[in-house]
C-alpha cells in the first residue's frame, strides 16, 4: 500500500506504507498521456546537482519544504587522502542531520541526507569501496 499525498503525515500514519519521492518529471509525454502527480513532487528541475543544502518546497500550500543534502563531488586540494574525503563527506552529513534535529531550524520538514560520495585518487589506481572504508577504519581506530 502507498500513499498519493503530496504532503507527509506523522509516522503513525505512514507506518505499514509507502510514500513515493518523485524525482522525475513527465515532460516527454504529451498533456493527454500524462498522469496525476505520484506521491512528493522532489522535480529535477528544481533539484541543485551536487548540493550541501538543497531546499525544495514540496507543498506550498502548507509550506512544506525539503531539505536535502546531495554533495558527492568533494573537492579538496590535489594532495588530499582518502581519509580528507571520507571526513570532508561526514562532516557534511552531520551537520545535515543535526539541522534536522534542531528545534530552532526548521522543525517538522523533509531531511534526505545521501551518504555518498566520489573519490578517484591522484594518480588514479584501481582500489575497491571495500579496501577504501577498511583502510578508514583502520586510521581511526
Amino acid at each position: 500500500m502507498f500513499t498519493h499525498a503530496s504532503q507527509l503525515g506523522t509516522i503513525g500514519e505512514a507506518r505499514g506504507k509507502l510514500t513515493l519521492l518523485q524525482r522525475y518529471d513527465l515532460d516527454l509525454l504529451s498533456a493527454a498521456d500524462k498522469p496525476n502527480q505520484i506521491g512528493i513532487d522532489l522535480g529535477p528541475d528544481r533539484w541543485t546537482d551536487n548540493g550541501k543544502d538543497i531546499e525544495l518546497v514540496y507543498n506550498q500550500a502548507k509550506n512544506k519544504i525539503a531539505y536535502i543534502e546531495d554533495f558527492y563531488d568533494i573537492e579538496l586540494p590535489a594532495n588530499s587522502t582518502l581519509s580528507d574525503h571520507i571526513q570532508a563527506k561526514f562532516e557534511i552529513v552531520t551537520q545535515h542531520l543535526t539541522n534536522a534535529t534542531s528545534s530552532h531550524l526548521h522543525p517538522d520538514q523533509l531531511y534526505i541526507s545521501f551518504a555518498s560520495a566520489a573519490f578517484v585518487p591522484t594518480p588514479a589506481i584501481s582500489i575497491t569501496p571495500v579496501v577504501s572504508i577498511l583502510s578508514y577504519c583502520q586510521l581511526h581506530a
